[in-house]
């Protein structure tokens, strides 16, 4: 496996953002690339540790991307970052030995959140555009979700709240901007397809938030694929539920290239 470090892929506010990249090292031609988004709550977490990189050994690029959090910058700019990274992964793309054309993007938990952002925001002629999307345990309606928090008892700014720089249970219309589902009715485009993957003992997100996105979807005529992790909580590390992401990412992004 062949690894670029810390490549710098957009400055902003004076701070630089960095992505890694990891290659196999025999593949003949430019390589599909799968743009992995880490999660931790839009507050925290890293591209370091990147749980994907058995994907190598599949014949694909990965690409680990840092992005603002949401206590240095409120959305959408965490989207604004991942399509960056994007963009400059395909500008790069012959440098980098990527095919710009087969482009997936995956993430987990918040991570799986802003992958949906991008999916239903996916205008195929733009710079920024991917091929197929994989959400593990995103939120969807963050505001539905926190308001329970917020009954429960909990004071604390929640991690929605931060998000969007004010009190999400004080902010329904604002909170909508953040939810996957608003940006699928009005697309004018036909979006790329979805994998949609959620433990059933997800007690952080429970699992009804990825079946109103699956539904949502569904609705439009999106080619969707869903599975529920048995037994499963949050964190989701069963090698057969991964075996399915490899599976969805080849049925379209190596499908895509024998089809030209």
């Amino acid at each position: 496996m062949k690894q670029r470090v810390n490549i710098v892929y957009k400055n902003v506010s004076d701070a630089a953002l960095y992505l890694d990249l990891f290659l196999p090292d025999d593949v003949a031609g430019h390589c599909p690339v799968i743009v992995w988004i880490h999660g931790g709550s839009w507050f925290e977490g890293s591209k370091e540790n990147c749980p994907i990189l058995f994907l190598v050994d599949h014949g694909y690029a990965v690409a680990s991307i840092s992005y603002r959090l949401s206590t240095e910058a409120v959305f959408p700019a965490q989207v604004l970052d991942c399509r960056d990274a994007i963009i400059h992964l395909k500008n790069h793309a012959d440098a980098y030995g990527i095919d710009p054309d087969r482009v997936g993007v995956w993430g987990e938990s918040a991570g799986g959140h802003l992958a949906a952002c991008i999916g239903v925001t996916n205008d195929p002629d733009a710079e920024y555009a991917v091929h197929a999307v994989c959400d593990f345990c995103g939120p969807v309606d963050i505001y539905a979700l926190e308001c329970e928090w917020s009954r429960s008892g909990i004071n604390q700014p929640t991690p929605g709240s931060v998000l969007l720089g004010v009190p999400i249970h004080e902010s329904e219309h604002l909170a909508a901007t953040i939810n996957p589902i608003t940006y699928i009715h009005s697309a004018p485009y036909k979006l790329p397809p979805f994998l949609i993957v959620h433990g059933d003992q997800d007690v952080n997100v429970p699992i009804a938030q990825s079946i109103m996105l699956v539904e949502a979807l569904e609705s439009v005529g999106t080619n969707v694929v869903s599975h529920t992790a048995e037994g499963s909580g949050h964190n989701i590390s069963d090698p057969a539920v991964f075996q399915r992401a490899v599976d969805f990412f080849d049925s379209i992004l190596k499908v895509k290239v024998n089809s030209r």
